[in-house]
Formats: structure tokens, C-alpha cells, sequence
């Protein structure tokens, strides 16, 4: 639907046309013939016309350009109106707008939250993995001190198995620094989401109280409003939806 526009005229008058006229006047003279008086007098003549008269200036009006989205009309004047600057044109429906404000703050405050609880829960795993990580560097230190390496005393089963300990105990060391790793990355990308949650959150916040700030639309000056017909030659009415 294309955006609708409302004129606002200077004041327009039409004049009646004066003329001069014959006026006639018939008697019956001597003997019997007719005889025609002829004088000229003043006369009016009153033509009545349909159609659309063009102001030679006007301000055209148009749904709010901050608006970027449907509008719905909630009041509008009526066709030819006279108004004065200032005075409301049109008012718009804020129902959207403003359930559209109360969702974006909603969806704000819960980007928020999820920030709060990724920063929580990745700060807990994080003690837990350095926990481990400590853990396995004390066993690791353990197996290579007390590393069975002396085939005089230990047999070949005995020192293969201290040397298994040995790598086991090193390989879980490395295991939690990885994991520990992984877990900070991960959750720093699920805060830089719930952050672009929180932006989009944000603008839909701003367009909505931005919107809710335009719902009224006022004359730019004294003069009459002419409503603009649509393609099928309809006027704007309250309940339609523009752009």
C-alpha cells in the first residue's frame, strides 16, 4: 500500500458571473399586432460544476518518514476541513508500537540475563578446569619422581607400567589446559550472541519509542485539508493500514 497524502489548501472562493441580458416584454398594440418591448438589464447566471479545485500552493502530508514500518489510522479529519497550524490531521493507532516496545525491552533484559548466567557458568567451569589441570600436574609430578627406571631392581612389567603412569598423568595435564581452552572460546561467543541480542533488542526499543513519538500528525499551516483518493478513488479511513 502505497503512502498515503493529505493536502492542506489556502482558503478558496468562487465568484458568480454577471452578464447582461435582453429582457422582453410582449402586448398587443393598435389593431390588433403584437408589439415587443426590448430593454437591456443586469441578470446572474449560477452554473453548478463538479470536480476538484487545485490550491495554488499546498503542503502535501505524509505518514512520518522516522516510521519505518506499517502505521494504522486511528482518527483522520474529514475531507475539507478547515484547520489552523497545529492542529492534528491525522492520529495513529499506538497499539503496535507499543506492544513492540514492551517485547524489545523484554528481549533486552532476558540478552542481559543470558549474559549474566554465560559469564557465571563459564567462570565456574573455568575454577573446575583449573582444579583438574592442578590435579593432574600433582600426579604427573608424583609418577616421574617416583618413576620405577632401574631395571636392577624393578622388573620390565613394573617399569612399563610407572612409565604409562608417567604419560597418563602428563597427557591429563594437557587434556585440561585444552578442554579449559575450548571452554573459554565457547563461551565467549555465547556472550558476543546474547550481546547481538541485546543490540537488536535495543533498536527494536528505539524505532518503537521513536514511532510512538510520531503518532500524531499536525497541519504545517492554516489552510483546508484535502484527503488524496486512492486508485479505485477511496479516502483514507481510520482502521486502513499505510506505509
Amino acid at each position: 500500500m502505497t503512502r498515503k497524502r493529505i493536502a492542506v489548501f489556502g482558503s478558496l472562493a468562487a465568484a458568480p458571473i454577471l452578464a447582461g441580458i435582453i429582457l422582453t416584454a410582449l402586448r398587443v398594440g393598435s389593431g390588433g399586432i403584437p408589439v415587443m418591448t426590448v430593454r437591456s438589464t443586469p441578470f446572474t447566471v449560477k452554473v453548478n460544476a463538479d470536480g476538484i479545485l487545485k490550491a495554488v500552493t499546498a503542503t502535501p502530508i505524509t505518514t512520518p518518514v522516522q516510521v519505518r514500518s506499517r502505521m494504522t489510522i486511528g482518527w483522520i479529519v474529514a475531507d475539507g476541513t478547515p484547520v489552523k497550524k497545529g492542529d492534528d490531521v491525522v492520529r495513529f493507532d499506538p497499539s503496535d508500537f507499543k506492544r513492540q516496545l514492551e517485547d524489545g525491552k523484554a528481549d533486552f533484559d532476558q540478552a542481559l540475563e543470558e549474559i549474566r548466567k554465560t559469564k557465571a557458568q563459564g567462570e565456574a567451569a573455568t575454577r573446575g578446569f583449573d582444579l583438574d589441570a592442578e590435579l593432574a600436574r600433582g600426579r604427573m609430578a608424583q609418577a616421574e619422581t617416583f618413576q620405577n627406571l632401574d631395571g636392577t631392581i624393578f622388573s620390565k612389567f613394573e617399569i612399563i607400567e610407572s612409565a604409562i603412569d608417567t604419560d597418563l598423568a602428563r597427557a591429563q595435564l594437557d587434556h585440561a589446559g585444552t578442554v579449559k581452552k575450548i571452554q573459554d572460546d565457547l563461551a565467549k561467543i555465547q556472550v558476543e550472541l546474547h550481546a547481538i541480542d541485546a543490540k537488536k533488542a535495543q533498536i527494536t526499543v528505539d524505532n518503537a519509542s521513536e514511532a510512538l513519538g510520531a503518532m500524531d500528525v499536525k497541519a504545517p499551516h492554516e489552510g483546508i485539508v484535502v484527503l488524496e483518493r486512492n486508485w479505485d478513488g477511496q479516502l483514507p479511513r481510520v482502521g486502513e493500514s499505510v506505509w
